[in-house]
């Protein structure tokens, strides 16, 4: 990515929002990039438009258009490219008169000076140039994700982690990639880039209107114009469906952690699932089954010999009741590949500890391994950061799946059965530490973790106890 264009574009939002961070005033200024952007890839063979379909008007810039004049003039631009789907996904409901009107004593000469500026604005003469300069869009979406969507609730997934998501499922060319939460479609972008997967093969889906705009946005800019998301709600279409849903060759997930459902609460209907049929129990169809969760729209999304990489709270590995049932039965049919368990505050402004679970429907062996990334990361002001050496680390040792010192370890399934482990699958009880000076973390974090299992069971039997005296009076 070209520094001195993400500062170029930067400056330029900056001065062109104002004080005003509203979403909708991101998206206009994302959509004269899109003009800009068309503009200057006009002669590439990577054309969206070529030169000759153009509007005329789109000779940049309008130096001399009166303010009042520029609005206008954005919006039968944007109508005139309308028949590229690519474009109008991304600026669907975009109507520069609409956003000028709401403040017509300032905005219009803040349009203007956008305008003006673009004019000397520049994506590259060449694919290679502008391809880089897309990936610069792709980082001030990022930061604006960051800065203004956590207070929502909505984590923003990481450049690095996505990578690192990417290169542990390793999609082989010609699979098809699927993302039922893509947000702002991050993990289809670096599965792009990563694993090498057409814009074609690249499915999402995302409720949210704006979150789904600026995943267009991202995917526009990162060249990807023929990807696919959809606006549907995957939980609540899964509850609908009465046969199985499309699968993937590969899925990828960060499932919005709150109030809808990652876990069954049902996890006996889990195992009717590894073949694809849909879940049921004692006789009940689909209509009339518990709510869906999005693990189990995550199996049965995937092929019969497909992978997955979800990214889970730290507690999914531990915890006790339901939990526990899930994580029981996800070994006893061999589809946990790996655990990795992830650097400490990796969100912005978020100190969630998350983990990732890789699973595999068609694995040729029964052992898993154990990774422990929690000290791969550099501390930063509001995040700690996976820079790309620690990402490299950690898919060399996914590829090798052998025990490393103080980072992985790789177990038969079988192991996790019965006392001690009883399918425990916190990396650190099982990866030996390397040899240190200082205290001994790892003793004392694999005695933290057995509290906290002890005290699980605890509350397992007080819970028990006190059905059995309930039921009793």
């Amino acid at each position: 990515m070209d520094k001195e264009f993400v500062v170029a574009i930067t400056g330029l939002y900056r001065k062109f929002k104002d004080k005003d961070r509203s979403v909708g005033t991101f998206r206009h200024f994302l959509a004269g990039l899109v003009l800009r952007y068309v503009y200057d890839t006009r002669r590439l063979p990577t054309a969206l438009v070529p030169e000759k379909d153009l509007p005329r008007e789109l000779a940049f810039p309008f130096k001399n258009t009166p303010p009042a004049a520029v609005a206008p003039l954005l919006d039968n631009l944007l109508a005139g490219l309308a028949g590229h789907p690519a474009v109008r996904n991304a600026c669907a409901d975009v109507s520069f008169a609409k956003w000028v009107g709401k403040d017509a004593l300032h905005r219009p000469a803040r349009l203007a000076a956008l305008v003006a500026e673009l004019g000397s604005l520049s994506f590259g003469a060449n694919a290679a140039e502008v391809a880089r300069n897309g990936l610069a869009v792709g980082y001030l979406l990022e930061k604006y994700a960051e800065e203004n969507f956590h207070k929502h609730g909505f984590l923003y997934t990481p450049k690095s982690l996505a990578t690192l998501m990417v290169r542990l499922v390793n999609p082989a060319p010609g699979q098809t990639v699927y993302d039922p939460a893509c947000g702002l479609g991050n993990l289809l972008v670096q599965a792009a880039h990563e694993g090498d997967v057409p814009a074609q093969a690249l499915h999402g889906a995302e409720p949210d209107e704006n979150y789904r705009r600026l995943a267009y946005f991202n995917l526009f800019f990162s060249g990807l114009y023929g990807a696919q998301v959809t606006g549907k709600d995957s939980l609540a279409e899964a509850r609908k469906a009465r046969r199985p849903a499309e699968t993937y060759d590969c899925v990828l997930l960060h499932p919005p952690f709150g109030d809808l459902p990652l876990l069954p609460s049902q996890p006996e209907g889990l195992p009717l699932l590894f073949n694809g049929a849909a879940p049921a129990k004692n006789g009940r169809s689909r209509a009339t089954a518990p709510d869906e969760d999005f693990l189990s729209l995550l199996l049965r999304s995937l092929a019969a010999t497909g992978r997955a990489a979800v990214i889970v709270p730290h507690g999914v590995l531990f915890k006790m009741g339901n939990t526990y049932q899930v994580r029981k039965l996800l070994v006893d049919h061999n589809l946990i590949d790996a655990v990795v368990d992830l650097p400490p505050n990796v969100f912005y402004s978020c100190k969630t500890n998350v983990a990732l679970l890789v699973l595999d429907k068609a694995r040729a062996h029964r052992d898993i391994l154990f990774v422990d990334a929690t000290a791969h990361f550099e501390p930063d002001r509001r995040r700690n950061r996976m820079r790309p050496h620690h990402v490299e680390a950690l898919a060399a040792v996914h590829r090798d799946f052998a025990p490393v010192a103080g980072l992985a370890a790789r177990l038969p399934g079988g192991a996790l059965r019965g006392t001690p482990h009883d399918y425990n699958l916190t990396p650190k009880r099982y990866v030996q530490p390397a040899a240190a000076a200082g205290p001994d973390l790892y003793r004392l974090r694999q005695e933290m973790d057995d509290l906290h299992e002890k005290l699980g069971r605890v509350h397992a039997q007080l819970e028990g106890h006190l059905k059995s005296l309930l039921e009793t009076t």
